[in-house]
C-alpha cells in the first residue's frame, strides 16, 4: 500500500472548512479532476471523475468516518481497479485559521508493476497537492468576498457564535 500526506493552512474557521469540504456537491470547486458527485444512501456517494482524455470514471466511495469540524474518512468500495482511503483532519489553530491534513492510502493490484505504481504515486501526490491548494484559494475566497463580519455576524460580534452565509454564486454550507 503506497500512502502520503499533504497539508496545508487555511485563513478561515475550522466549521466553515470543515462544512466546505463535507458538502460534496461542492467538491467540484476545488477538485479539478471531479465532474460531480451524488448520494447513493447510506454513507455511499459515487464520484463522478474526469480522466486526461475527458473521459469519465466513477468511483463509489463510503464515507466511513464523520466527526465535525475535526475529522472526514473515505474509502472507496468501487472503481478503476485500486482501494483507495482518505482521511482530511481539521485542526483549529486559532479562530480564523485551519490546519488541513489529507492522509490518502492507495493500493494497486500486484498486477501492476512498480514503474506504474510509482507513477500513480506521483499523479495522485501532485493532484491532491493541486486540490488542497484550490481548496485554501477558493475558502479564503469566500471568506473575502462574504466578509468576515458578514460570517461572524455583525450584531453579536462573537466568532463563536456564527451564522450562516451564502457565498456566491454557491453555499458551502451544508443544509
Amino acid at each position: 500500500m503506497d500512502s502520503f500526506e499533504e497539508s496545508a493552512y487555511v485563513n478561515a474557521p475550522v466549521a466553515l472548512c470543515y462544512q466546505c469540504w463535507r458538502n460534496f456537491d461542492c467538491l467540484p470547486s476545488f477538485f479539478h479532476n471531479v465532474n460531480h458527485v451524488e448520494a447513493l444512501g447510506d454513507g455511499v456517494w459515487r464520484w463522478h471523475l474526469l480522466g486526461s482524455h475527458e473521459d469519465e470514471s466513477c468511483w463509489d466511495l463510503l464515507l466511513s468516518r464523520d466527526v465535525p469540524d475535526r475529522l472526514i474518512s473515505w474509502r472507496t468500495l468501487s472503481g478503476p481497479g485500486l482501494e483507495m482511503a482518505v482521511d482530511i483532519h481539521f485542526d483549529r489553530i486559532d479562530l480564523d485559521r485551519t490546519a488541513i491534513r489529507l492522509q490518502v492510502r492507495v493500493d494497486a493490484p500486484q498486477t501492476q508493476s512498480a514503474a506504474v505504481a510509482e507513477n500513480l504515486h506521483g499523479i495522485t501526490s501532485r493532484t491532491i497537492h493541486r486540490n488542497l491548494a484550490e481548496f485554501k484559494a477558493v475558502v479564503e475566497g469566500v471568506m473575502e468576498e462574504a466578509g468576515v463580519n458578514e460570517y461572524y455576524g455583525k450584531r453579536s460580534g462573537n466568532r463563536e457564535s456564527a451564522g450562516a452565509f451564502e457565498a456566491s454564486p454557491k453555499s458551502f454550507l451544508i443544509s
